[in-house]
Protein backbone atom coordinates (compact mmCIF):
# COMPACT_ATOMS: atom_id res chain seq x y z
CA UNK A 1 0.00 0.00 0.00
CA UNK A 2 1.57 3.28 -1.07
CA UNK A 3 1.86 6.55 0.79
CA UNK A 4 -0.99 8.18 -1.15
CA UNK A 5 -3.36 5.23 -0.59
CA UNK A 6 -2.62 5.32 3.16
CA UNK A 7 -3.16 9.06 3.20
CA UNK A 8 -6.50 8.81 1.35
CA UNK A 9 -7.78 6.15 3.77
CA UNK A 10 -7.00 8.23 6.85
CA UNK A 11 -8.21 11.46 5.32
CA UNK A 12 -11.62 9.86 4.95
CA UNK A 13 -11.84 8.99 8.67
CA UNK A 14 -14.73 11.04 10.06
CA UNK A 15 -13.16 11.50 13.54
CA UNK A 16 -11.97 15.00 12.99
CA UNK A 17 -9.46 17.34 11.55
CA UNK A 18 -7.05 17.05 14.50
CA UNK A 19 -6.63 13.31 13.97
CA UNK A 20 -5.89 13.78 10.27
CA UNK A 21 -3.38 16.57 10.98
CA UNK A 22 -1.63 14.46 13.62
CA UNK A 23 -1.43 11.52 11.27
CA UNK A 24 0.05 13.70 8.51
CA UNK A 25 2.72 14.94 10.92
CA UNK A 26 3.55 11.35 11.93
CA UNK A 27 3.80 10.32 8.26
CA UNK A 28 6.12 13.26 7.56
CA UNK A 29 8.37 12.85 10.60
CA UNK A 30 8.47 9.03 10.82
CA UNK A 31 10.82 8.51 7.85
CA UNK A 32 13.29 10.94 9.45
CA UNK A 33 13.37 9.11 12.77
CA UNK A 34 15.93 6.64 11.46
CA UNK A 35 18.36 9.49 10.85
CA UNK A 36 17.61 11.31 14.09
CA UNK A 37 17.49 8.27 16.35
CA UNK A 38 21.02 7.05 15.61
CA UNK A 39 22.78 9.64 17.70
CA UNK A 40 26.31 10.70 16.78
CA UNK A 41 27.42 9.98 13.23
CA UNK A 42 30.09 7.24 13.35
CA UNK A 43 31.65 8.32 10.05
CA UNK A 44 33.27 11.29 11.80
CA UNK A 45 34.88 9.27 14.61
CA UNK A 46 38.56 8.38 14.68
CA UNK A 47 39.77 4.90 13.90
CA UNK A 48 41.04 3.22 17.06
CA UNK A 49 43.53 1.00 15.23
CA UNK A 50 47.11 1.55 16.37
CA UNK A 51 49.75 1.29 13.70
CA UNK A 52 53.44 0.62 13.96
CA UNK A 53 56.11 3.14 13.16
CA UNK A 54 57.50 3.20 9.66
CA UNK A 55 60.46 0.87 9.34
CA UNK A 56 63.36 1.29 7.00
CA UNK A 57 62.90 3.64 4.13
CA UNK A 58 63.06 2.35 0.60
CA UNK A 59 66.61 2.30 -0.70
CA UNK A 60 67.61 5.41 -2.60
CA UNK A 61 68.07 4.87 -6.31
CA UNK A 62 71.58 5.45 -7.57
CA UNK A 63 71.95 8.30 -10.03
CA UNK A 64 73.64 7.83 -13.37
CA UNK A 65 76.45 10.08 -12.17
CA UNK A 66 77.10 7.73 -9.24
CA UNK A 67 77.14 4.75 -11.60
CA UNK A 68 79.68 6.49 -13.83
CA UNK A 69 81.82 7.39 -10.80
CA UNK A 70 81.81 3.74 -9.70
CA UNK A 71 82.80 2.62 -13.20
CA UNK A 72 85.63 5.16 -13.37
CA UNK A 73 86.90 4.01 -9.96
CA UNK A 74 86.65 0.32 -10.90
CA UNK A 75 88.32 0.69 -14.30
CA UNK A 76 91.50 -1.39 -14.42
CA UNK A 77 93.74 0.89 -16.44
CA UNK A 78 96.72 -1.47 -16.06
CA UNK A 79 94.83 -4.31 -17.74
CA UNK A 80 93.10 -2.20 -20.43
CA UNK A 81 94.71 1.25 -20.62
CA UNK A 82 92.70 2.25 -23.69
CA UNK A 83 89.33 0.87 -22.52
CA UNK A 84 86.53 0.59 -23.33
CA UNK A 85 84.92 0.38 -19.90
CA UNK A 86 81.17 -0.44 -20.00
CA UNK A 87 78.90 0.48 -17.12
CA UNK A 88 75.23 0.19 -16.25
CA UNK A 89 72.80 1.64 -13.73
CA UNK A 90 70.15 -1.00 -12.97
CA UNK A 91 68.11 1.54 -10.96
CA UNK A 92 67.46 3.78 -13.97
CA UNK A 93 68.15 1.42 -16.88
CA UNK A 94 70.85 3.73 -18.23
CA UNK A 95 73.98 2.18 -19.70
CA UNK A 96 77.12 3.57 -21.24
CA UNK A 97 80.71 3.04 -22.29
CA UNK A 98 83.69 5.00 -21.02
CA UNK A 99 85.67 5.41 -24.21
CA UNK A 100 88.48 7.63 -22.97
CA UNK A 101 90.03 7.49 -19.51
CA UNK A 102 93.14 9.55 -18.75
CA UNK A 103 94.83 9.66 -15.33
CA UNK A 104 95.77 13.17 -14.19
CA UNK A 105 97.44 14.60 -11.13
CA UNK A 106 95.57 17.54 -9.62
CA UNK A 107 96.28 19.66 -6.53
CA UNK A 108 93.57 17.67 -4.72
CA UNK A 109 95.19 14.36 -5.66
CA UNK A 110 94.79 11.59 -8.20
CA UNK A 111 92.07 12.19 -10.81
CA UNK A 112 90.80 10.56 -13.99
CA UNK A 113 89.42 12.55 -16.89
CA UNK A 114 86.95 10.60 -19.04
CA UNK A 115 84.47 10.62 -21.88
CA UNK A 116 81.42 8.38 -21.63
CA UNK A 117 78.23 7.72 -23.52
CA UNK A 118 74.85 7.62 -21.79
CA UNK A 119 72.26 5.33 -23.39
CA UNK A 120 68.89 6.28 -21.91
CA UNK A 121 65.26 5.86 -22.89
CA UNK A 122 65.29 9.34 -24.45
CA UNK A 123 68.41 8.87 -26.58
CA UNK A 124 72.18 8.64 -26.50
CA UNK A 125 74.40 11.46 -25.27
CA UNK A 126 78.12 11.97 -24.84
CA UNK A 127 79.49 13.38 -21.56
CA UNK A 128 82.91 14.56 -20.36
CA UNK A 129 83.86 14.36 -16.74
CA UNK A 130 86.50 14.09 -14.10
CA UNK A 131 86.54 11.91 -11.02
CA UNK A 132 89.04 12.43 -8.20
CA UNK A 133 90.07 10.24 -5.32
CA UNK A 134 89.13 11.73 -1.94
CA UNK A 135 91.21 11.40 1.22
CA UNK A 136 88.91 8.55 2.26
CA UNK A 137 89.88 6.62 -0.88
CA UNK A 138 86.44 7.07 -2.44
CA UNK A 139 86.24 8.37 -6.01
CA UNK A 140 83.94 11.38 -6.50
CA UNK A 141 82.86 13.21 -9.61
CA UNK A 142 84.25 16.72 -9.70
CA UNK A 143 83.00 17.44 -13.22
CA UNK A 144 80.27 15.85 -15.34
CA UNK A 145 78.68 17.70 -18.27
CA UNK A 146 77.48 17.06 -21.83
CA UNK A 147 80.30 17.10 -24.36
CA UNK A 148 80.31 20.19 -26.51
Amino acid sequence: MGYLNTLSIFCSIPSGRALRTGFLIVLTVAPLSGCLGRGVDDTLSLDAVTTQSIGQQAPRLATDEEAVARAVAAADMADRPDGPFPWANPDTGTTGVISSLQPTQEPIGECRAFTTSLHRYDGIALFNGKSCKAETGEWRLSDFAPAS
